[in-house]
């Protein structure tokens, strides 16, 4: 028997919407996650963002797409988020392909973000050998001065993503490393669960 417990139903969504919530109250950096993805030479890469928004549709980030995992997504367009809650002993994995979000979606989030986080995100060069921690505040504060009377606009290289899952797997730490684990795999576009051994 499949038991389902800590407030799990057979919606993943919900389940991640619930958890999510949850971990706000109990978390420093709830919305921080893992994401994993490989380009066509299949070395895989991780680094830690921050999720911008879900629905039953995906789960949103944004990055500079010049950078090597906006390359690898170009590439191999499937990733994995990771998500780690230690105050609370929870971890959700998904896993899914990415797709770029629609440019005026991508647009809305940008106009939302502070003026000095826009000027950061018009001289990013993500991933890019970089001199000394000096020069990029130099680039910093010359845009700064150079762009005080313009409005700033979406840069090309600022690119929004949505990883679409196929897959979650919901973790609760137990004693003796008995932990649990509830799987759920999107078949024939219908949610399947199921128990993993720890």
């Amino acid at each position: 028997m499949n038991e389902l417990k800590y407030n799990l139903t057979t919606d993943p969504h919900l389940n991640f919407s619930e958890w999510y919530k949850e971990a706000k109250e109990k978390e420093a950096n709830h919305d921080a996650f893992s994401l994993a993805t490989s380009g066509k030479n299949n070395r895989p890469s991780v680094r830690y963002l921050l999720l911008k928004g879900h629905d039953d549709n995906g789960y949103k980030f944004y990055t500079n797409k010049l950078s090597l995992k906006g390359r690898q997504i170009a590439e191999n367009p499937f990733g994995e988020m990771a998500f780690y809650w230690r105050n609370w002993g929870r971890q959700i994995r998904i896993s899914g392909k990415i797709e770029a979000l629609d440019r005026s979606e991508t647009k809305s989030l940008y106009e939302r973000r502070p003026r000095e986080s826009k000027i950061a995100t018009h001289i990013s060069k993500q991933g890019r050998p970089l001199e000394s921690l000096d020069l990029l505040k130099e680039e910093y504060f010359n845009a700064k001065e150079s762009l005080k009377d313009e409005e700033l606009t979406l840069p090309d290289h600022w690119e929004g993503y949505r990883l679409v899952p196929d897959c979650f797997v919901f973790f609760v730490y137990g004693d003796h490393r008995l932990n649990e684990r509830f799987h759920f795999q999107l078949i024939d576009n219908k949610w399947k669960h199921s128990l993993l051994y720890p």
